[in-house]
């Protein structure tokens, strides 16, 4: 035991529940990414962040959600995201690691960002809220089951955390933006995300190229207009689902610039893959497919 009289602290005292804080994880939507009018399909990213001393362990499912002005959900949305790679944005250093004083800390993981397509399709016009939540296995066991709570002052008791507001109206649906350095993207070779103030995300992958690539997945399949958003000091191309495009340059690796090219999404794949087997492509932040 860590302490054998953790048993006579009152359960709802507020330095009990700081102290406990302070040995796990500390969750927060630092923003949350959507279009305010939407229809068709969409997409909805967040930018996660752990100010706690360690991750969250556990592999429970994300899930995006709207609210009407009930308050009642209506639509629900299960993601790929995986919370345990959030991991503390600063850790403590070890005597060991003659580091200096002590307690002394240093930088460790970074703010992730997370995205997800979604299909409005059956959705009534109207207002609502974008709201997420993360399962605890154990609610479907038992209503007594804790719920996870984010550290934002728009976590509700019900586990849903409100993410902002959303008009959804009628049509075939709207461009949607998908970040380069999303979980739910697959990079290959020594393609890397890096830190980007002038990037949508606050980041970027780059080393794009000589054979590592870049693939943006869950792509609608069809003939897609891409635009591509895109840092470059120099003249680059690159192969954008085997088409050759160039890109001019932007001026400096932290000047963001775009082009946009027609290409072919397969069906199944649903992928767009950006590569240069023998040179160097760009550093791309995000791209916008209509």
């Amino acid at each position: 035991m860590i302490n054998e009289q953790s048993g006579n602290y009152p359960a709802g005292d507020a330095n009990v529940g700081a102290a406990v804080r302070l040995m796990g994880y500390n969750l927060t939507v630092h923003n949350a990414y959507f279009r305010n009018t939407a229809s068709g399909t969409t997409s909805v990213g967040v930018q996660i962040g752990n100010s706690g001393v360690a991750p969250f362990y556990y592999p429970w499912t994300v899930t995006l959600g709207l609210k009407n002005s009930a308050g009642t959900v209506v639509r629900t949305w299960d993601t790929p995201w995986n919370l345990r790679t959030v991991q503390p944005l600063t850790i403590r250093n070890f005597p060991e690691w003659n580091a200096g004083a002590d307690p002394s800390y240093r930088d460790f993981g970074y703010r992730q960002y997370f995205q997800h397509t979604v299909d409005l399709s059956g959705v009534a016009q109207g207002g609502y809220q974008w709201v997420m939540r993360v399962k605890n296995p154990l609610e479907a066991v038992s209503a007594s089951a804790k719920k996870l709570r984010f550290a934002n002052a728009t976590q509700q008791a019900d586990g849903w955390l409100g993410l902002g507001s959303v008009t959804v109206g009628t049509g075939g649906g709207t461009p949607v933006t998908y970040e380069a350095e999303a979980s739910g993207n697959t990079r290959t070779g020594g393609a890397v995300v890096a830190t980007c103030g002038a990037c949508s995300g606050g980041a970027k992958v780059g080393y794009i190229g000589n054979g590592a690539t870049l693939v943006v997945n869950g792509v609608p399949a069809g003939t897609r207009s891409v635009t591509i958003h895109y840092l470059s000091a120099v003249a680059r191309t690159a192969l954008v689902n085997g088409q050759s495009v160039s890109f001019a340059p932007t001026g400096s690796w932290d000047t963001l610039g775009s082009t946009t090219v027609t290409v072919t999404v397969a069906a199944g794949g649903n992928t767009v893959t950006i590569a240069n087997p023998t040179g160097w492509a760009p550093d791309i932040d995000r791209i916008t497919v209509t």
